[in-house]
């Protein structure tokens, strides 16, 4: 075997593997930037599932590749730095976390909408100790920063195709998103590039003009992102690397008045901001108005303040390792403020990153991230206050060469401090996701680089012996299994679950086809199964309410339904959400007894959440319990009387059980309002109570509100058909007929199912 082995070596050797491992590595480290362009449509989220499957298939394969070098010369090895000591700490504090914490198995995983967990940081974690160990010259980190601003180039084009309107928003609306399908996740992206671009800037010569232009892009469509956390990130690291870099040169007069000036203009700029924010120019501008609204009353500021409340609270519970990662769910339950109605239901981050890890990984995990920044400032504040001594030579030309490159790099350290300080400042509002964390790492793994240098370490050839040649061997025999083993557990087996999942979601002329792919997604047991559940129940929904299919094929559905719903609980037995999901669902198709057992549960482990208490109700009144049901309504209401659905459900059990008074004191706050004469359920139940007072009062106040609807928007037929229906209910016949007729001759040819309805009903009259 020793002799195989040293024949083998030698081989190897004449090759020169060892420098096409390092290409290989440097080239994969270079398509990392382009992620952010890779959009995955065979995949549901594409914005999100592609660039994270196609991260780690990089990085497991340039990970193996260098624990081989790593192994092979020790060259390849990392200098040590505090920078890598607090990246471990923080990866091994946060390993804990999740094995301690409420659920391990969606703190390893995360789920198919974020993707990302202990799985997505070991990652990002391997990712950095790659480029400390390979990237040891100025000269390589300046390639890679080459090619993330050309990536970055190429997503500031789309983003400029939606400002023109030439490419698709895909939030809709009008906040650009490019490829990263989330405005707040491209406002981060170009945040990062601006920075880069202007310490690139300052520390090169060449090429300035494209980082100006590159500055200038990137602004324009940080801007028109409207993302408030990012671009108030962005002024606060200006002004801290423009304060720092006048600080640092007062004593130059000319660089002092750049500084100076630059400092003042955007104090000012702030200032006459604020004095016109309530002028019809800001007001009309859907970006300006954004900033322009922000206050303490505004309904995103108090939700955030409810929301780090919730996350207080949970800390206060579980302060050491926290709940986990990706665990903050369960504290939004558990701790629910019932003023969040204006809000989603189902958050699942903190939207600040002080809160985010107390309650991921608690007290040791905010600590241990805290130290990676902290660390990181230290290098760059190290290096930027440090005088270096002038030359010694004689020339005067020399000396000012070297003043104007200690000069430079003193600026683009002071910028790099600058994003450092926009990043965190952001982060208090939003969260990371990959792309960010990607960015974060590289200018953390640069920032290790520009401290303790290159470190070239043991260059020389090393002749093996034959136990460590043998060693050498089998370690590469090892990494190849674990790579192999790592790409399909890891990425291939829930790649072909996730494709399935869209096949699943596909409308087919045999719903059988569907009931085959759910079948594949969850026989391969994945983590994706959890979000193909979800789309399995309202699938199911549809199949059992459609008679045309067969009996089997429907029995099939429901029986998958519940088996695999059954191991969704046995997994996440805790989890509100299931618990909400699956009760509504069971009580949907008459299993009333089940359907009590879950939203009971679900209940108990959210005691305030309004919509869990509707549900309940709902099913009270299924089970032919008013009075239970009513306690309920009650209940839910008073929770917050403001939650325009809890006072109308309220209302509507009340007409439900007989007693109009009630009802009638319960409506009486929003009678005149469109949540409660526009809602086709009173409509339903004062018929079923033969009140033919409460309904004429309903359709007197629908006609005059479609009339005026039709007068101000005459283009819009569906308000023509509304304001018909509404007459026709008031016994106002003719004027029906007129409301009908312009239906039936302006309606156009891709509205030809308005105005069949529109000529059955005049038929009807």
């Amino acid at each position: 075997f020793l002799d195989f082995a040293k024949k083998m070596w030698y081989s190897l050797n004449h090759m020169n593997l060892k420098k096409i491992f390092h290409w290989l590595i440097f080239l994969g480290i270079g398509l990392v930037p382009f992620l952010p362009l890779f959009v995955s449509h065979s995949l549901l989220f594409p914005f999100i599932s592609g660039k994270n499957f196609a991260f780690r298939i990089i990085v497991e394969l340039i990970f193996a590749l260098w624990l081989i070098l790593a192994f092979w010369d020790k060259k390849y090895r990392p200098q040590k730095s505090l920078i890598i000591y607090s990246v471990l700490a923080f990866l091994v504090v946060v390993t804990l976390a999740t094995i301690f914490g409420v659920s391990p198995y969606h703190s390893f995983w995360s789920n198919f909408e974020r993707m990302d967990g202990l799985i997505s940081l070991l990652h990002l974690g391997a990712f950095f100790v790659v480029l400390v160990s390979i990237l040891k010259s100025e000269d390589s980190w300046l390639k890679l920063f080459y090619v993330s601003l050309t990536a970055n180039a190429l997503v500031l084009f789309y983003g400029f195709g939606q400002l023109l309107g030439v490419a698709e928003i895909h939030q809709g609306g009008v906040r650009l998103d490019a490829s990263l399908g989330n405005a707040a996740y491209l406002a981060t992206y170009c945040l990062f590039h601006v920075f880069i671009a202007g310490y690139l800037f300052f520390r090169h010569r060449s090429l300035r003009w494209l980082f100006v232009l590159s500055i200038i892009a990137n602004l324009v469509i940080l801007y028109f992102t409207a993302t408030r956390g990012a671009i108030l990130g962005l002024i606060g690291g200006v002004l801290l690397a423009t304060f720092i870099l006048l600080l640092r040169n007062w004593n130059q007069p000319k660089i002092r008045k750049i500084f100076l000036f630059s400092f003042l203009a955007i104090l000012i700029l702030i200032g006459l901001f604020w004095m016109l924010k309530d002028t019809a120019f800001v007001q009309s501008s859907p970006v300006l108005s954004r900033f322009a609204s922000i206050s303490l009353t505004e309904t995103t500021t108090q939700s955030r303040f409810l929301i780090w409340q919730m996350a207080w609270q949970g800390f206060k519970e579980k302060p050491i390792l926290g709940w986990g990662p990706g665990n903050f769910g369960y504290v939004f339950a558990k701790h629910y403020n019932p003023l969040m109605w204006r809000q989603e239901p189902w958050f699942d981050r903190v939207h600040n990153i002080i809160f985010d890890w107390l309650i991921n990984a608690g007290l040791l995990g905010l600590l241990s991230y805290l130290s990676i920044l902290f660390f990181a400032f230290y290098y760059l504040g190290r290096k930027f206050w440090r005088s270096e001594k002038d030359s010694q030579e004689p020339k005067n030309k020399q000396k000012n060469k070297l003043r104007e490159e200690e000069w430079r790099e003193k600026a683009g350290t002071g910028v790099l401090l600058g994003l450092l300080a926009a990043y965190f400042f952001q982060n208090l509002f939003v969260f990371d996701n990959l792309t960010s964390y990607t960015l974060f790492f590289i200018v953390l793994a640069y920032v290790h680089f520009i401290s303790v240098g290159g470190g070239e370490g043991n260059a020389k050839p090393k002749n093996f012996s034959d136990n460590e040649l043998a060693r050498l061997l089998v370690t590469s025999t090892l990494v190849g299994v674990l790579l192999v083993a790592s790409l399909y557990q890891l990425n291939f087996k829930p790649i072909a679950a996730g494709k399935n999942v869209i096949g699943a979601i596909r409308t087919y002329p045999d719903s059988a086809i569907n009931l085959d792919y759910y079948q594949k997604v969850f026989a391969a047991d994945t983590f994706v199964s959890g979000e193909a559940r979800e789309q399995l129940l309202s699938k199911t929904l549809s199949v059992l309410d459609d008679e045309n299919l067969s009996e089997n094929l429907r029995n099939q559905f429901g029986q998958l339904a519940l088996d695999e719903w059954s191991k969704q609980l046995e997994r996440f037995s805790e989890d509100t959400r299931s618990r909400f999901y699956f009760g509504s669902f069971l009580s949907a198709v008459g299993m009333f007894d089940q359907a009590l057992i879950n939203l009971q549960k679900a209940k108990e482990l959210s005691p305030q959440k309004q919509m869990t208490r509707l549900e309940l109700a709902t099913l009270h009144f299924k089970m032919n319990k008013p009075d239970l049901a009513m306690a309920e309504l009650k209940e839910t209401f008073e929770l917050e009387p403001g939650y325009p659905e809890a006072r109308k459900m309220y209302a509507l059990g009340a007409i439900i059980v007989g007693e109009s008074e009630l009802a009638a004191e319960i409506i009486e706050p929003i009678k005149d309002s469109e949540e409660y004469f526009l809602d086709d359920r009173f409509v339903y139940y004062y018929n079923e109570a033969n009140d033919r007072a409460k309904l004429n009062d309903i359709h007197v106040k629908r006609a005059g509100y479609y009339s005026d609807l039709t007068q101000n928007n005459p283009e819009n037929l569906e308000n023509f058909l509304k304001l018909a229906e509404a007459q026709i209910a008031l016994g106002q016949n003719v004027e029906a007929k007129k409301s009908l007729q312009v239906i039936i001759d302006l309606a156009k040819e891709e509205q030809k199912t308005l105005k069949t309805k529109a000529e059955n009903l005049l038929q009807t009259i």
